[in-house]
Order: structure tokens, then C-alpha cells, then sequence
């Protein structure tokens, strides 16, 4: 489950995050990020976003960024929800906004 993204800037332009509970998607749009202002770190708040994939794209190509460097992805996994926050969060936290974002499906 996500829960935020740090993002700094890399000269790729228009970001946007897409997520996956599948590799082979669908892929579901989550946010667009417009720019990350140079030398600003941009923090995108997710809610609960419960993906296995997560995929960002940019509307320009460098061959040179490396977003492994400039992208942190914070949350918790499916798992430790109930031991951390208590008996039934698995439900609200994930099942809920599992099925609104990829329908009843697999699971």
C-alpha cells in the first residue's frame, strides 16, 4: 500500500504515476505532477493506494536521469497493516480502495 512520493527534480517535465496490482496492469492514473521546481523535492500524497507496480511516466526522455536516485515510495505492506494500526484496517485501508480502483477482480 502506498502512501506518498517524494519526488526531486530530474528534467523530465509533466509526470504521471499510474498503478498496478498486476504487472500487466490495468494501470490505474493516480496523480500528474505538472514539474518539480528546481532544487524543490515534490511530496505527493496518495492516501492508501494498495498497488504492487507503480509506473511513471514523463513527457520528455533523458537518457542520463536516474529515478532510482530521485524517487522515494513510502508505505506499508499489506501484511503489517492490522499488526500496526489495529484490527480491521485491512479492510478500510485496503479492500475498500481495492475494489473502487480495480473492481471486484482478482485478489
Amino acid at each position: 500500500m502506498v502512501s506518498r512520493m517524494h519526488v526531486r527534480p530530474m528534467g523530465l517535465g509533466k509526470l504521471r504515476i499510474s498503478v498496478a496490482e498486476y504487472i500487466e496492469g490495468p494501470y490505474v492514473d493516480i496523480e500528474a505532477i505538472p514539474f518539480v521546481p528546481h532544487g524543490k523535492e515534490r511530496i505527493v500524497k496518495m492516501g492508501s493506494v494498495p498497488c504492487r507496480f507503480i509506473r511513471i511516466r514523463s513527457d520528455k526522455k533523458l537518457d542520463h536521469a536516474d529515478p532510482g536516485k530521485k524517487i522515494e515510495v513510502f508505505g506499508l505492506p499489506y501484511a503489517k497493516i492490522e499488526e500496526r494500526i489495529g484490527p480491521r484496517a485491512g479492510e478500510y485501508l485496503f479492500e475498500t480502495p481495492y475494489r473502487l480502483l480495480y473492481g471486484e477482480g482478482k485478489q
